[in-house]
């Protein structure tokens, strides 16, 4: 079995070997599209997010507003996880379990139901460019009610984790680890985006089942899956999926626990499902058009400049407003306790 597996696992790379070098000029374009992608709208949006979600998160300024148990720690994990989306649950996880705050089961269980699709992507890109904003509004909170339908499902009793001593981190210190944590995390992403660019573009271009090639572009990418969709359940599903590409790279970055891969994508599977069932009710019970703006294949489509700054304006702000009051004691008096 195990030379089975080897001369397999060979011949996959061989054959990866020869399709760089017969189609190289595919490879390059869809490589050079990754880049250029992960320049103009992956960094610029998701970078300065998971500076402040690291510093808040670091720094322990949410600590004092939730319960100081794993539970208070789940809570921050999952919301952090809904408004940052994908990649930012599972950075926030694998920091948690270095920090000792969570056990391995918990991370585990945790990751999950933190691979979601963040309000910029339902909304901006899902809703805005290929149906409406009623759409998705409605597919982002999908997403949270089948995020929390995972949560019950996955997330059973754990043992308590082995909490680890650690000093207090100075603004400075969290500040710098916040930025060059953030930066090793973008490299990662970057590189799966750029590698699987190149794989899309090879199946865009030498594959004429279109029917077979959407469901393989829907699989591997999310917003390829979204550009190429027809109906809107079926794009649900592909959010709730996330797709390989995303799941590549949240293995990357929670490699410190090494989560089991066949429970990841089980969870992905169902997520999709769920996600795509209420979405699905939903729209029912608030009557809405499923009205397709756009079927054009734009693959990754550019957010909107002002709303990623007032964004990361918001977070700048809420995080300030944190660090203010979190040492603030209060009288229980309105005028005092404001002025």
């Amino acid at each position: 079995m195990i030379k089975f597996k080897n001369i397999l696992l060979c011949a996959i790379i061989f054959s990866s070997f020869l399709t760089l070098i017969i189609f190289n000029k595919t490879v390059v374009e869809g490589a050079l599209d990754g880049m250029v992608i992960c320049a103009q709208r992956i960094i610029p949006s998701l970078f300065p997010f998971t500076v402040v979600a690291m510093f808040l998160y670091n720094g322990r300024y949410i600590d004092s507003l939730t319960p100081k148990s794993e539970a208070g720690q789940k809570f921050i994990i999952f919301i952090i996880s809904c408004l940052g989306g994908f990649p930012i649950g599972a950075k926030i996880i694998s920091e948690a379990y270095n920090g000792g705050r969570i056990s391995r089961t918990t991370a585990e269980n945790m990751l999950c139901c933190a691979i979601n699709a963040g309000p910029a992507f339902c909304v901006s890109v899902v809703g805005v460019i290929y149906y409406s904003n009623q759409i998705g509004i409605i597919i982002f909170i999908s997403s949270i009610i089948s995020a929390l339908q995972i949560y019950f499902i996955f997330n059973k009793k754990s043992e308590l984790p082995q909490t680890k001593s650690r000093s207090t981190v100075s603004f400075t210190e969290n500040f710098v680890y916040s930025v060059s944590s953030a930066a090793a995390a973008m490299l990662s992403v970057c590189a799966y985006i750029v590698i699987f660019s190149s794989i899309i573009n090879l199946v865009d271009t030498y594959f004429t089942d279109n029917v077979f090639k959407n469901v393989l572009l829907g699989t591997l990418e999310v917003t390829t899956a979204v550009a190429n969709s027809k109906s809107v359940y079926l794009s649900c599903f592909f959010i709730g999926f996330s797709g390989i590409s995303i799941i590549m790279q949240v293995i990357s970055l929670t490699k410190c626990f090494k989560p089991n891969i066949i429970k990841i994508i089980i969870s992905r599977i169902l997520n999709g499902l769920l996600l795509t069932f209420n979405a699905f009710l939903l729209i029912k019970i608030f009557k809405i058009k499923l009205d397709v703006i756009s079927n054009g294949y734009l693959a990754m489509p550019l957010l909107s400049q002002g709303n990623v700054a007032f964004s990361i304006l918001f977070l700048i702000t809420c995080a300030c407003l944190i660090y203010c009051i979190r040492d603030k004691k209060y009288s229980g008096k309105l005028r005092k306790d404001i002025f």
